[in-house]
């Protein structure tokens, strides 16, 4: 019989070494989805706030800051917060909507994983909200 003495260390090693491994594209995959979810929450804020500046000028003549939120008019404040991030690379879908007071952006982006384990592709999202802005006493950030 041959003297089989190190055959547990062997294996003992590859198994390691597979768990060591997988362990590194789990943390890989999961360090580049966080950095994809800031991306987006950082999207969606400029949204929010590209959208929150955009204040009714006729209302403002009579002391009322609020929003515009008339959907035909490009200054309004859907229409900014959709141009803020539109044209920025990995953005799947953009949503805004608007009140008289504030403006939500939802932005979903689409991460490259660098190991797949999940797949190649995966999306992550965001919500911000921002009411408007206008540097005086009424309204505020």
């Amino acid at each position: 019989m041959r003297d089989q003495g190190g055959q547990t260390l062997v294996m003992m090693a590859v198994v390691m070494l597979f768990i060591m491994v997988g362990l590194v594209a789990l943390v890989g995959d999961g360090q580049v989805m966080m950095v994809g979810h800031e991306r987006a929450d950082n999207e969606a804020l400029v949204a929010a706030q590209a959208g929150a500046a955009a204040i009714d000028e006729n209302a403002l003549y009579s002391n009322q800051i609020v929003l515009n939120t008339n959907d035909s008019d490009p200054a309004g404040a859907r229409q900014r917060c959709e141009r803020a991030v539109q044209q920025i690379n990995g953005i799947v879908a953009i949503s805004c909507s608007a009140t008289s007071q504030t403006v939500t952006a939802s932005v979903t982006r689409q991460v490259d994983l660098p190991v797949p384990v999940w797949g190649v592709r995966q999306t992550v999202s965001a919500r911000r909200t921002a009411r408007v802005a206008s540097g005086g006493s009424i309204g505020g950030y």
